[in-house]
């Protein structure tokens, strides 16, 4: 179990008045911080790491970035608890990155975009040379574009690459929160490169330990 915050505490009437910085502090005082790998030996309660020195932080967010993990939470140090959505407390994700997909399919919208495309399905290519398809992307397509894949299907043409952002894939080797950015210009890239050793940066159906994934 890892602590984030301190939210009783007997030196306290009133914990959640005290700032974030305050909290951390004597949270600091009770427990020892979490180290990855998480060893079973450990304590049973860790504290989440934290910065408030400008070179700890880059030190921090290195190391994050060295095991992949998801991201960040960044507080205000005088700000209180809030149980509820606030600037004082922002979670930052660093895993979002654009990936170079090949298009299978469409499918067409609703509402708004009933119609024109709604989605395009999307891939990559294995090991052995065999597409294999990574989910939709229905998000994040201008109107131009989606008017361009309209043109694209009514032609029955696929297999073309295109650009997406994604927070990676998930265990079942699927887009994880995915949107769209850019059709490529014929040529610019050949839809066999689309592989995922070189977008992924591993084999298909390879997953990483899950520990790496853990956030901080």
């Amino acid at each position: 179990h890892v602590a984030f915050d301190l939210l009783d505490h007997h030196e306290y009437r009133d914990v959640m008045a005290c700032s974030q910085l305050q909290q951390l502090t004597e949270l600091s005082k009770l427990l020892q911080s979490f180290r990855v790998p998480l060893l079973k030996t450990g304590p049973a309660i860790r504290m989440v790491r934290w910065a408030e020195d400008y070179d700890d932080k880059l030190r921090l967010m290195q190391e994050v970035r060295q095991r992949e993990g998801e991201g960040w939470v960044m507080r205000r140090a005088g700000s209180v608890y809030q149980n509820a959505r606030s600037t004082d407390w922002m979670r930052f994700r660093d895993r979002e990155k654009e990936y170079d997909v090949v298009v299978l399919d469409y499918k067409r919208g609703t509402g708004k975009f009933l119609n024109t495309v709604g989605g395009v399905k999307v891939g990559l290519y294995d090991s052995i040379g065999q597409i294999r398809e990574i989910g939709w992307v229905g998000s994040g397509w201008t109107d131009a574009q989606r008017d361009d894949f309209w043109q694209r299907w009514q032609r029955g043409e696929n297999g073309f690459v295109i650009v997406i952002k994604s927070f990676g894939l998930s265990f079942a080797d699927q887009v994880i929160r995915p949107s769209g950015v850019r059709v490529r210009s014929p040529g610019d890239k050949r839809p066999e490169e689309c592989t995922f050793e070189c977008e992924i940066g591993r084999a298909y159906g390879a997953m990483k330990a899950p520990a790496k994934r853990r956030p901080i």
